[in-house]
């Protein structure tokens, strides 16, 4: 039979031999045509359940709609895809039958089809162990497929009850347990969870889209405030997700394949507690929302190929058993919430990060773009490449990853572009002396500008900023690159880092500027060295030389230190050969206007020379009277500030001499080196007039 229409059911006498038909279409001939079968799935619960795909003739037989190759379409529960009408109740009535017959994928042949939201009655405060399902547009409670069949991908336009836009209009609803009234909007897609973990994981309810668009139709605007205000709706609208997983109970797997999800002003994907799959993404679009693009709990994350732009967070949560997040760039984003390798702990503090047990791979793989993003956050056991265009990473020990941060290896490219004077790196441990939050991090880093960033001179402020209680082996090496000043923690200067300092070793830094902010200690005063970055000033204010001395706790293993003296002359800085934290072949006095650069040796336990000073240096024009056959001058003079008994000395005449006198008697005294010259002649002679240039220095 094939010659009525479904809902021409009620009119037709069927009889007891046939247990397939084939209707002409649903409600008008030639449109959605489909087969339906009387069999034991086909009774009068189900024909009460589920009206739009069970028919009952007129002598109380029951035939229900047949899936193909197990399959259904939302248009033979009625849905019409003129992206005009409201097409929710005949989508969330497919997506029901779909589960009650066992079926796991739900098609969408048509370009667009439009939902407005149900009416909430419930609280919409949406409180952990509140559990109300009323007042969304798609509630799926079974894994379940969304997959358009048509080209160029299907998109489901997300409206307020009445077919309006979002933005300004909503529902005021009142919440039993906050006493107050709240924005409702409703989101799209809401995961219904189990309270008991299902005995096979594939029975946990999740979904996939493919080749799908959930539109909210909702821009991000700069009001980020949670809850959103019942005034003007605007802020973080935690109603209002894309895809919502039920927290705190047990669900399967978000797998976006060619999908996007744009337009809401909550999470556009949201899990929460410890019982969720995988989150799996392939070519997806997460975009304008005032929460997060993504919050993922999940037992693992694998995203290739991701483009997320305009959210207040690009990400927040743990990339699980083996996560990995690659081809993804995200763009014009306020900040991220943080990602983390591992798992999300258990009670009340879940930024305590906990590996992956024995067995399972721990990392986060990374590969990942930001473009004006502001602070990148990652947490523990990260490894990877992040690009960075007007955006600085963020590594957070002492507030988001306030229980500790640790074993990270990154590849960090830092840009300028249109921004300018912030950090390329920030490292922050806690601001509590011997909670050592940060550890086992190791970053190579290059900084760089774009070429209108450079005409107009934009730039770095610093490579590295940081500050606060710090492990072993922070690590930045073999970097390099433009910034307006060195490496140095923030904060008060010689008390901003307790435990351990980071270790610089093999940079290759271009300061821009001579700022030495931060970076600058008064020797004077305090005569150990506070090792800040890999280059730092040191000075006096009153003349003379003055000792300095190196410490040995808390410094990495091959950490590299150029100190240079910015003290106006005669004034000189010290480091004896032992005894003061170093291991040198002498002494060395640092003069004004130079440099003495060390490497830490912890196998020694003390700061090795890498190049030396040089020697302190004098000249003067100098005319000695007449010299008798075979005698001595008197003894001559040249200034050489700093120079002091005990070091080794030189004189050099520009003039040459000849052959008939000799150089003797060189020694140092206090501020000068003084020498005598030999007349080797027969006769009385006269040296003749000559700058004459000395050194001093300790010897080796």
């Amino acid at each position: 039979m094939a010659d009525f229409l479904f809902s021409q059911f009620a009119s037709q006498n069927i009889n007891s031999n046939t247990d397939i038909v084939t209707t002409s279409g649903r409600t008008t001939k030639g449109v959605t045509p489909a087969s339906y079968v009387a069999d034991n799935l086909a009774t009068a619960a189900l024909f009460a359940a589920h009206p739009r795909f069970v028919g009952q003739t007129s002598n109380g037989r029951y035939f229900r709609a047949v899936p193909v190759n197990g399959e259904l379409t939302v248009e033979l529960g009625g849905a019409t895809g003129d992206g005009l009408t409201n097409d929710q109740p005949a989508i969330q009535a497919a997506i029901d039958y779909a589960e009650a017959i066992g079926i796991r994928t739900v098609l969408f042949t048509a370009r667009s089809y439009r939902l407005h939201c149900p009416i909430r009655t419930s609280d919409p405060a949406g409180q952990i162990g509140q559990h109300f399902y009323d007042g969304r547009p798609i509630v799926i409670s079974t894994p379940m497929v969304l997959r358009s069949t048509c080209h160029l991908g299907t998109r489901l336009i997300f409206r307020a009850a009445d077919g309006s836009e979002r933005q300004n209009i909503w529902q005021s609803v009142f919440s039993p347990s906050t006493s107050q009234r709240m924005v409702w909007r409703g989101g799209a897609i809401f995961i219904r969870r189990p309270s008991t973990e299902p005995a096979d994981y594939a029975d946990r309810p999740g979904i996939t889209l493919i080749d799908m668009a959930l539109d909210g139709g909702i821009p991000q605007e700069s009001v980020y405030t949670w809850p959103a205000r019942v005034s003007d709706g605007e802020g973080w609208d935690a109603t209002d997700k894309g895809i919502e997983i039920e927290p705190d109970r047990f669900s399967g797997d978000i797998r976006l394949i060619r999908s996007g999800i744009t337009g809401f002003r909550g999470e556009l994907i949201y899990q929460a507690g410890e019982g969720n799959g995988e989150l799996y993404m392939r070519s997806a679009v997460l975009g304008d929302t005032n929460g997060d693009l993504f919050q993922s709990c999940g037992s693992n994350i694998d995203i290739d190929g991701l483009l997320g732009y305009r959210g207040l967070a690009t990400f927040e949560g743990w990339s699980g058993r083996r996560g990995r997040m690659v081809n993804t760039l995200f763009e014009d984003c306020v900040r991220t919430g943080g990602l983390a390798a591992g798992r999300v702990s258990p009670g009340a503090n879940r930024n305590t990060p906990l590996r992956m047990a024995d067995g399972l791979l721990p990392w986060l793989a990374i590969d990942a773009e930001f473009r004006n993003c502001g602070p990148i956050m990652l947490g523990s056991w990260t490894r990877g490449r992040v690009k960075l265009t007007d955006s600085r990473l963020l590594l957070d020990g002492g507030q988001v990853y306030g229980e500790g941060l640790h074993d990270l290896d990154l590849e960090v490219v830092a840009q300028v572009d249109k921004l300018t004077g912030f950090p390329a790196v920030v490292l922050l441990g806690s601001s509590t002396p011997g909670k050592q939050t940060l550890s086992d991090v190791r970053i190579r880093l290059r900084c760089c500008r774009s070429e209108e960033a450079r005409a107009i001179g934009r730039i770095h402020l610093q490579p590295v900023d940081y500050r606060g209680s710090f492990g072993p082996n922070v690590v930045i090496e073999h970097s390099s690159g433009e910034a307006s000043r060195g490496s140095g923690p923030s904060g008060t200067a010689l008390t901003a880092v307790t435990d351990n300092f980071p270790c610089f070793r093999g940079n290759r830094w271009l300061r821009t500027t001579a700022s030495w902010t931060a970076l600058n200690q008064d020797i004077s005063v305090n005569p150990q060295i506070v090792p800040r970055g890999d280059l730092m000033a040191i000075y006096a204010n009153a003349a003379g030389t003055w000792p300095m001395t190196m410490p040995t706790t808390g410094i990495q293993h091959g950490h590299e230190l150029t100190l240079r003296n910015l003290s106006s002359a005669g004034i000189f800085a010290s480091l004896a050969a032992t005894g003061a934290g170093a291991n040198l072949p002498a002494t060395r006095v640092v003069a004004p206007g130079t440099q003495l650069t060390l490497r830490f040796d912890q196998e020694v336990l003390a700061w090795r020379e890498v190049k030396a000073p040089p020697p302190l240096k004098g000249s003067a024009t100098l005319t000695p009277p007449a010299i008798a056959a075979g005698g001595l001058s008197a003894e001559l003079s040249v200034a050489c500030s700093g120079a002091a008994t005990g070091m080794a000395a030189t004189a050099v005449p520009a003039a040459d001499l000849g052959d008939g006198f000799e150089i003797c008697a060189v020694r140092p005294a206090i501020g000068a080196v003084k020498f005598r010259v030999r007349n080797n002649t027969a006769g009385t002679a006269t040296l003749p007039q000559s700058v004459w240039s000395v050194t001093a220095a300790y010897p080796a």
